[in-house]
């Protein structure tokens, strides 16, 4: 590990962390790399197995990229690139195997057992002057052992709570009662049993402070960055959700979201004001309240078509909230990027019963493309990172080659072909199973295109018609999260001599499920609550209801119902009526009721 003066790109100091007594600070003289690097035989050992172990995993994610490929029909392919791709495609699945699960197996293992080189970056405390005698900076890794340095990068011991931690830290500082220069110190870090386990930071060693005990294991793996943000403590794959967001003061308590566990959760955009958070996957985004009561924390709906995206929140003053979001490639292949704005709802459903349909997926206020700036540059084509946006420009590292793109530069003739790579790496070997025996060993193919890194004003390409839409979306979210409410009343009553009624009754018809039946056509099901109130979809406030039935244990068989029409978002009143005939016993005069 290293620190830099980044005015003038000077190394300042550096650590091995494996061996810290080959430690350097600039009064040295000049730094020795290859000397900093040293490890001993068995590190060695083990760094090179996990080195060939991700090697290996690259291979197979290659062969994985060409099979897709091979299925994909949204562009033709010449006989002559299908031939190739075909013979490609086996010459990479007997150079990896057909054991594939032996692969990750084999990562899997390494990594574990490489869990004391395995760190994650470094948190560095702000208030630097209040840490006097303390650690200034902090590393994790792997295998649970927490390293405090001070700011010449020199260890200040360990401490190890835990067998493994995912290698990713959270930090905050916060003031206290003693001196004004002098700030308190706390790190969060996730443990492979799923505790999420806090750290007092100004201790040294540094001890354990307070914990959320584990809620079922959690994955080691890479995912959100850990931090802390709007006195929450954000993470992944923990406290039995997907994403959690754990009130930091508060130890022990639960997660203000819950998210499915299992799907790889990476990216976490919060926003500089509100309680809404933007959790991705590499194929889909979530817009989530945090806030402490919700109705229903999901303000997008579902939605039916989404391809594999980057989503940020784009902040401009004076306007709503917006979620710039961005096609990781292009929809048609030789097509350009394209872009979407989304309007972040921040509405709560005013009920329970509206997340029946409430809320419905994101609105788009403005799509576009990300085209080249110049005639002579070629625009950006397939996005590598998550994007980053500032006020209102977007940044991104993007290459300008899609992976199929690549893909058909390697199925074409030249030097950098995959018929000319494979020459290549058989050569020092006798047959293909030999290379496949080295496979960790063996350089993977050159892929086609450059990566930069590009900027695009978003934020200017969203007009004020724009922000004012955005507005108006808000306006029939409010609509949409209230609902028109309906009481469903059941009149019952017996036909007396002469067509009067008699023994009339009525109650409102509690905890039922009813079919409504609209003037439009339309046919609803709903249930009503204790009170016989059912809720309904704001957009059928002004529709007529022609007929009501419900379960024959409610209601008699042959009950009728009036119609209605839907006037307010109260007050509204369904009469579910039977009229029980006049029963003469066949004779002439009727039956004496009873």
């Amino acid at each position: 590990m290293s620190r830099w003066e980044l005015t003038n790109g000077t190394c300042v100091a550096a650590i091995n962390l494996l061996n810290p007594k080959l430690a350097w600070k600039l009064a040295d003289g000049a730094v020795n790399w290859s000397k900093l690097h040293t490890l001993d035989n068995a590190q060695t050992e083990t760094k090179l197995a996990l080195a060939h172990a991700r090697r290996k995993a690259e291979w197979l994610t290659l062969l994985e990229n060409c099979e897709a490929f091979q299925r994909d029909t949204s562009a033709p392919r010449t006989p002559d690139e299908q031939a190739k791709l075909l013979a490609m495609i086996a010459d990479l699945a007997q150079l990896v195997g057909a054991n594939c699960g032996q692969i990750r197996a084999q990562l899997a293992a390494a990594e574990e057992a490489a869990a004391q080189m395995i760190f994650s970056a470094p948190v560095v405390r702000t208030h630097q002057v209040a840490a006097k005698a303390g650690a200034l900076v902090y590393v994790i890794g792997r295998d649970g052992t927490l390293h405090p340095l001070d700011d010449k990068l020199q260890r200040m011991g360990t401490a190890r709570h835990d067998n493994s931690a995912r290698p990713a830290l959270a930090m905050i500082e916060s003031e206290t009662e003693a001196h004004s220069d002098e700030f308190a110190c706390r790190l969060f870090y996730v443990t492979g049993e799923g505790l999420v386990r806090e750290i007092e930071g100004n201790s040294l060693p540094p001890a354990v402070k307070g914990e959320w005990r584990a809620r079922g294991r959690s994955s080691l793996q890479p995912g959100i960055r850990p931090r802390i943000d709007s006195g929450m403590l954000w993470g992944n794959d923990a406290q039995e959700t997907g994403v959690f967001a754990l009130p930091v003061d508060e130890p022990g308590s639960a997660s203000r979201i819950k998210l499915t566990q299992g799907e790889e959760w990476r990216w976490l955009e919060l926003p500089k004001k509100g309680q809404l958070a933007l959790v991705c996957t590499d194929t889909s985004s979530r817009l989530i309240s945090f806030a402490k009561s919700n109705v229903t924390p999901e303000r997008w709906g579902a939605r039916k078509d989404s391809t594999p995206h980057y989503s940020s929140f784009l902040e401009t003053e004076g306007r709503p909230l917006m979620v710039a979001e961005f096609d990781r490639e292009p929809r048609q292949p030789g097509g350009a990027l394209s872009f979407r704005v989304l309007v972040a709802n921040n509405v709560d459903a005013a009920d329970q019963r509206a997340v029946a349909w409430y809320p419905p997926p994101a609105e788009s206020i403005r799509n576009g493309t990300l085209e080249a700036f110049s005639p002579a540059a070629k625009p950006p084509v397939s996005i590598r990172t998550q994007v980053t946006i500032s006020m209102i420009d977007a940044y991104m590292i993007a290459r300008d080659s899609s992976t199929r793109e690549q893909l058909l530069a390697l199925l074409a003739d030249g030097a950098t072909s995959w018929h000319s790579h494979k020459e290549k790496i058989l050569k020092p070997y006798a047959d293909a199973a030999a290379a496949g025996a080295a496979l960790g060993e063996l350089p993977l193919p050159p892929m086609a295109g450059k990566h930069a890194l590009y900027s695009y004003q978003v934020g200017a390409a969203v007009t004020s018609e724009d922000a004012e839409n955005a507005r108006k979306v808000l306006e029939r979210m409010r609509d949409l999260a209230s609902p028109v409410i309906v009481r469903v009343i059941y009149t019952y009553s017996e036909e007396a001599w002469g067509g009067t009624e008699v023994n009339h009754r009525s109650h409102p018809l509690a905890n039922e499920r009813i079919e409504l039946q609209f003037s439009n056509g339309d046919r609803i099901s709903t249930s009503t609550d204790a009170n016989g109130d059912a809720a309904l979809p704001f957009s059928r406030l002004g529709f007529t209801v022609t007929s009501a039935s419900a379960a024959p244990r409610a209601v008699d068989s042959r009950a009728r119902s009036l119609t209605t029409e839907l006037k307010g978002r109260t007050g509204n009143e369904i009469i579910i009526y039977y009229v029980k005939p006049l029963d003469t016993g066949g004779g002439r005069f009727p039956r004496k009721l009873s």
